[in-house]
């Protein structure tokens, strides 16, 4: 699974699925072994904690760590959208929850194009351990520090 979103997509997913289906997602595509690959912003999990609270964002980190994740970091200025793309084997989806929109695509030669679109950001990006970065936060949040302190 691939996924790229931009920076205000939250709101979207909390209103059609809400937080509680959202971690059993995550802890669906950890269960299941399912290998993932995300292009986000920089400081997008410390972002997020701050975005749900402290409490909420916790319980969220715990949910999210262990997940086979290979995750790159760019600039926020590529990301000043509400939108997503998720490609899951034979369908790529273009989403806008916000607007409760998902458009599937099933056409090989743009899924091709959107994969290589995928490996030239990631060319340029920045890979991070993304256990580690939950770990630190999950340790700042326990100790009642804010998620980047």
């Amino acid at each position: 699974m691939y996924a790229l979103q931009g920076n205000t997509v939250q709101q979207g997913w909390d209103a059609i699925v809400g937080p509680e289906k959202i971690n059993e997602f995550n802890y669906d595509l950890r269960k299941n072994d399912v290998i993932t690959e995300a292009i986000l912003p920089y400081d997008w999990f410390e972002d997020h904690v701050r975005d749900l609270g402290n409490k909420e964002g916790l319980k969220w980190a715990k949910g999210f760590i262990g997940r086979a994740y290979a995750t790159y970091e760019i600039d926020k200025e590529y990301f000043r959208h509400a939108g997503q793309i998720f490609i899951i084997k034979d369908s790529l989806y273009l989403m806008a929850m916000n607007e409760a929109l998902v458009v599937e695509i099933r056409n090989s030669e743009l899924q091709k194009m959107i994969k290589q679109m995928f490996s030239f950001i990631e060319e340029g990006a920045e890979k991070i351990n993304v256990n580690e970065r939950l770990q630190k936060i999950i340790d700042r949040l326990e100790k009642g520090n804010s998620p980047d302190s």
